[in-house]
């Protein structure tokens, strides 16, 4: 699988869950963003490769699920932040169903403290570690 195609299978996991999906360095969430709930990735960074005409590659991909809470309230953050957890494994679990996905793992994640807009968000800050053949 190339970068190309996970990118592709992973913008398709992300609109299944609901949310638009954007690629770009971080510093460029604010210019990039289009509309919440959304998915920012970074570009993937191939962090292993096996074998030559055949084999895997294992992709490391940092997602920052973004949302703006229901309301000013803690509760209604913390909310927010248990859904985007949630909608988080999702992801992860549509992506798995590819034929091309060996596995995902580790799955890490965090809140992020401050907000990565203007628009007073709040954001998941994953690590998936995805293993592919080739």
């Amino acid at each position: 699988m190339t970068r190309k195609e996970l990118l592709a299978e992973l913008g398709r996991a992300v609109a299944e869950n609901g949310y638009t999906f954007g690629i770009g360095d971080a510093y460029r969430i604010n210019t990039g963003m289009q509309a919440v709930p959304m998915v920012w990735a970074d570009p993937p960074r191939l962090a292993a490769k096996t074998g030559r005409a055949e084999g895997t590659k294992e992709y490391e991909v940092i997602l920052r699920l973004i949302d703006a809470p229901a309301g000013r309230g803690e509760q209604d953050t913390e909310d927010t932040l248990d859904k985007l957890e949630a909608d988080l494994d999702g992801i992860a679990a549509l992506l798995v169903e590819h034929d091309d996905i060996v596995k995902i793992g580790p799955l890490e994640y965090d809140t992020e403290e401050d907000t990565l807009t203007n628009r007073g968000d709040v954001s998941v800050k994953a690590v998936m570690k995805i293993l592919t053949r080739y």
